[in-house]
């Protein structure tokens, strides 16, 4: 599979093109201050992905995480298709919609 890119700025505007990937494909408000992030739902697990702020190499929008709680100190490598990521794990405020019926800590 080719490296592709999410294009979309939110989750109705490319839909053709959202289509087109054997995934699914939305958004996420993470933290306190509700970051508006776009990621992949893994319907195979109970991870969510987000890019963290001190990533160097990551595309998209990046989350301070420094108020979220870190779980352990053991960095995780998990394989995605041809994504290779790293990273630690944090428990944080998630939600869906701007709700606050929608989200989960």
């Amino acid at each position: 599979m080719r490296n592709k890119k999410l294009r979309a700025t939110t989750i109705d505007h490319d839909l053709n093109y959202a289509l087109t990937l054997p995934m699914f494909l939305g958004e996420v408000r993470v933290g306190e201050d509700q970051t508006l992030v776009d990621v992949v739902f893994d319907t195979g697990s109970d991870w969510l992905v987000v890019p963290d702020s001190t990533c160097t190499n990551c595309d998209g929008v990046l989350v301070d995480n420094s108020g979220a709680r870190q779980t352990d100190d053991i960095l995780s490598e998990r394989l995605y298709g041809s994504a290779a990521l790293k990273g630690y794990t944090y428990e944080s405020k998630v939600c869906l919609s701007s709700q606050r019926d929608s989200c989960v800590e």
